[in-house]
């Protein structure tokens, strides 16, 4: 097997009918997808056709979030982008975004389909918050075990590794345990006291509607 592309990030792929070009889609974190052509060759030289970015969208120093991993309560290895202030300091405010159903993969190195949550999330680095983008249990692209770790149980370990997540955040990069909040998916409903899961002080389920009324809490 021979790499033909050479790039970091996501590529989607299309051989001319003579297989002696590609077409392919190519995104990075930080940078919407746009349209190549290069020969099929090995370390050929890729042509960009399209530039599909407004000037003042490619003005701003849109963040290229750190694929990490923390240890969940099981000792299974979680995926998540982690973004980060550059003048963090101990005692911060942190935010979890719960991606929706589990049904895709997040943590990854190409454009997100959340697009609009990754622009936030710049927003929100911009006002000085930590933010953390879980890959939970069912999340897509880690095989059988991880995609069906929920089955019959969702707020199960899909939930827990949201705690666990808080939990990485306060013991590994200082952020206070009563300045963390959440949102996104259904899973944001279960963090009430009464929820099967015990969550760290001050880790506060939101929805959408209410967030921006929690963050000025924070």
């Amino acid at each position: 097997m021979t790499q033909i592309t050479s790039q970091t990030g996501m590529h989607e792929v299309i051989p001319s009918p003579d297989e002696k070009y590609l077409a392919f889609r190519f995104s990075f974190s930080n940078q919407p997808w746009e349209l190549y052509l290069m020969p099929n060759q090995a370390k050929a030289k890729a042509l960009r056709l399209t530039q599909s970015q407004t000037p003042a969208f490619r003005q701003y120093p849109w963040r290229e979030p750190q694929i990490i991993t923390f240890a969940a309560r099981d000792g299974a290895q979680v995926y998540a982008r982690l973004y980060r202030p550059a003048q963090a300091s101990p005692g911060g405010k942190a935010v979890i975004f719960v991606h929706g159903a589990g049904y895709l993969q997040n943590a990854h190195k190409g454009w997100s389909s959340y697009f609009r949550e990754y622009m936030f999330h710049n927003l929100l680095v911009d006002q000085g918050y930590t933010v953390l983008d879980i890959d939970y249990r069912a999340s897509q692209g880690y095989g059988r075990d991880w995609r069906t770790a929920i089955y019959r149980h969702m707020g199960g370990k899909d939930l827990s590794d949201q705690v666990d997540g808080a939990k990485y955040l306060i013991d590994q990069h200082g952020i206070a345990s009563d300045r963390i909040g959440i949102y996104g998916g259904f899973l944001w409903r279960v963090y009430y006291p009464d929820g099967p899961v015990q969550c760290p002080p001050g880790l506060q389920g939101r929805g959408r509607p209410a967030l921006g009324y929690r963050l000025g809490t924070l």
